[in-house]
């Protein structure tokens, strides 16, 4: 039975920290950009590989890494201008390429912008040689962060355009019970859009309030059918979900209460899951929103990376 508890209490740990985690390293919030290559480039895997990582590291090192299941994508087209054989032992492959670098919505399939920066690469075969000019294309060169520039400053103008649309699909997420579906469009929203993301945080609280109501709900119906440790432990996933602030939230303590004396019963033991608690030393405001954009990236982090872009015209 020591070790059933032991377990326990390792997985509500891990309930805290990946809550914890999420709030820290979410993307939702802020503009984000998916690196995205089509599937029939002309270039060896490798390359294909060594070129997705550089536009996740230009996005990155730019600040708009770190997207997944984006509608804005970061992309790349890459032309051989011209290619030599160095007249040297062993001989070497010399590329020079054209990395043309394109920022857009992926889902509409509107070009926001584009660049082209010259690079050149040496290497022992085509693929080698190819790389090594990948990796002159600096994150810090003027063009590419001028283009990056201009793709952000089109990337808030797209989201002050759609606050309206954004939030109209949210109410109809939200009216067939998809809530934490709803919360996670409407938090999509950057906070460098701050008069649409400010109506949107709004319109989240009774969405969030709905579904911290139904958590409570889905932990009752467990605890009613199943009275044992294996329920408590599903009880408090659910329940650590729920914030000081909700109206559910005593009710939520009652029920734990219940739980630990019936465990405190059946297994001789104190069941040690406590509720969560606001840290008075931080802002109610922002430990709300976090508790907000906790769902909207847990909601994300579950969907399938199957997104099909289209990018038909851009190059």
């Amino acid at each position: 039975m020591k070790k059933i508890i032991s377990i326990f209490l390792l997985c509500v740990s891990a309930v805290m920290v990946t809550h914890a985690q999420s709030s820290s390293t979410n993307d939702i919030g802020r503009i984000t950009l998916k690196p995205y290559l089509l599937e029939n480039m002309d270039m060896s895997v490798d390359s294909r590989k060594f070129l997705a990582t550089k536009l996740a590291q230009i996005a990155t090192e730019n600040g708009v890494g770190g997207g997944k299941n984006q509608r804005f994508i970061i992309t790349a087209n890459v032309t051989t201008l011209n290619k030599d054989i160095t007249p040297t032992a062993p001989p070497m492959v010399s590329l020079n390429l054209s990395v043309n670098l394109y920022i857009g919505d992926g889902i509409d399939g509107k070009l926001f912008a584009s660049t082209s920066v010259t690079v050149k690469g040496v290497g022992t075969n085509e693929t080698k040689a190819f790389n090594e000019g990948i990796k002159q294309l600096k994150a810090n060169n003027p063009d590419v962060q001028a283009f990056m520039t201009k793709s952000k400053t089109k990337i808030v103008e797209y989201y002050k355009t759609n606050c309206e649309v954004i939030m109209k699909k949210a109410d109809m997420k939200a009216t067939t019970g998809n809530y934490d579906e709803a919360i996670a469009e409407l938090l999509s929203v950057p906070e460098e859009c701050k008069e649409c993301f400010d109506k949107c945080v709004e319109k989240v609280k009774p969405i969030f309030d709905k579904l911290q109501a139904k958590r409570l709900s889905d932990a009752k119906n467990v605890w009613a059918s199943s009275q044992d440790m294996e329920g408590a432990n599903k009880v408090a996933q659910l329940l650590s979900a729920i914030t000081p602030e909700s109206a559910v939230y005593k009710e939520a303590e009652d029920l734990r209460n219940t739980i630990a004396q019936k465990v405190k019963e059946l297994e001789k033991r104190d069941w040690d899951f406590k509720m969560k608690q606001y840290d008075d030393a931080v802002s109610l405001e922002k430990q709300r929103i976090d508790a907000y954009k906790a769902v909207g990236t847990a909601w994300g982090n579950g969907q399938p990376d199957t997104v099909t872009y289209k990018v038909d015209g851009w190059w």
